[in-house]
């Protein structure tokens, strides 16, 4: 009988955005790989993915950062698993041995502020409890901790007394379901910014918007996608600023707008990797980035950084990305190769090899 490998899946859901890209992306590479010595475990959210014959899928109802995750126990006991993925930091807290995490960042340690939650100020405290002792469990009690850059690794190490050799790096890759491009039925502008992520405080998108007008003299324009609907008042400022805005588009409909754009954008104060980054890289667009450790690892120091505090570097930047465009998209196409799901699935299935011992 083979080994069972766990693999806590729930994020499956397109609307999770990131982390469903990095569930999906893993899982159907794993998939892809031949003669694994493993069977597959997957839990996901509702969702009932067709996977390879060693691919089990059993959904739950179990949502994520609910008190009834501790269930999730009691479902993954019953398989007797030789391992068990958690794929985001959250986890049962008694949860069987060995397991191994995947932590995408530390930015709930860094911008702790209760803006980015909907929930009232005594649940954001209750929940805030629970993220630190999850977290801490995560980090001192798995035998393995992924990370998706050297950046991440660094900020673990620098705030818990986690050894070096424990947290494994490993990049994420690009994950798009189909090739299908589909356009948006609205004009789009002619030469335009592109921005994909969430509106939540570490993104700093309000330093956009203060310079738009910056962007506009430049000829050029600012498009944002947000994984997420926004609310009325982000709306508004937008429309008042005349930046193009959509929410939960389709893959088919966000390819579009990568192809058609004339540089990706980021202005972002911490990031654990940066997805989008490298899903503009997969069209050949540039990439103009905040200053952060994480943007400048994953494009290998060879794209434009700017200040996320100062809109004269970002003048700067932007002029020299207008002035040296075909050089910075000679090496946004260099640098595409190096996000491949099949390269993350080979490294996780290796680990997973080491940890289960075949």
């Amino acid at each position: 009988m083979k080994p069972i490998i766990l693999i806590d899946a729930r994020f499956w859901s397109a609307v999770n955005g990131g982390l469903s890209k990095y569930t999906r992306g893993l899982i159907y590479n794993l998939a892809k790989l031949k003669n694994s010595p493993f069977r597959y475990i997957i839990l996901t959210y509702k969702e009932h993915p067709s996977l390879a014959n060693n691919f089990q899928v059993i959904p739950t109802h179990i949502p994520h950062y609910s008190f009834s995750e501790q269930a999730l126990f009691f479902l993954i006991k019953r398989y007797r698993p030789a391992l068990v993925h958690y794929l985001h930091f959250n986890h049962p807290l008694l949860t069987p041995s060995p397991f191994i995490v995947t932590l995408h960042d530390l930015i709930k340690n860094h911008f702790p502020q209760p803006k980015d939650t909907s929930h009232n100020f005594l649940m954001y405290k209750v929940k805030r409890w629970g993220y630190t002792l999850t977290l801490k469990n995560a980090l001192y009690y798995s035998q393995r901790i992924i990370t998706p850059t050297q950046a991440v690794k660094n900020q673990i190490t620098s705030s818990y007394p986690i050894p070096r050799e424990k947290i494994i790096p490993i990049y994420e890759g690009v994950f798009f379901k189909t090739q299908e491009i589909n356009p948006l039925p609205i004009k789009l502008p002619s030469k335009y910014l592109l921005y994909v992520g969430s509106f939540y405080q570490h993104k700093n998108i309000g330093f956009l918007i203060k310079n738009i007008n910056l962007i506009h003299q430049l000829n050029l324009n600012l498009v944002m996608v947000t994984p997420k609907r926004i609310n009325l008042n982000w709306k508004e400022i937008l429309r008042e600023k005349r930046i193009l805005f959509f929410s939960q588009l389709k893959e088919s409909q966000l390819r579009y707008l990568y192809k058609n754009c004339y540089a990706f954008i980021s202005p972002s104060l911490m990031e654990g990797f940066g997805l989008p980054v490298a899903e503009a890289f997969s069209f050949n667009k540039p990439a103009l980035l905040s200053n952060i450790p994480a943007f400048r690892e994953i494009t290998h120091q060879r794209m434009l950084y700017f200040s996320p505090n100062s809109s004269q570097d970002l003048e700067n930047k932007l002029q020299d990305l207008i002035q040296n465009y075909s050089f910075y998209e000679k090496m946004s196409e260099n640098l595409k190769n190096y996000f491949d799901f099949h390269t993350t699935a080979m490294k996780t299935h290796q680990l997973y090899r080491e940890i289960v011992n075949i």
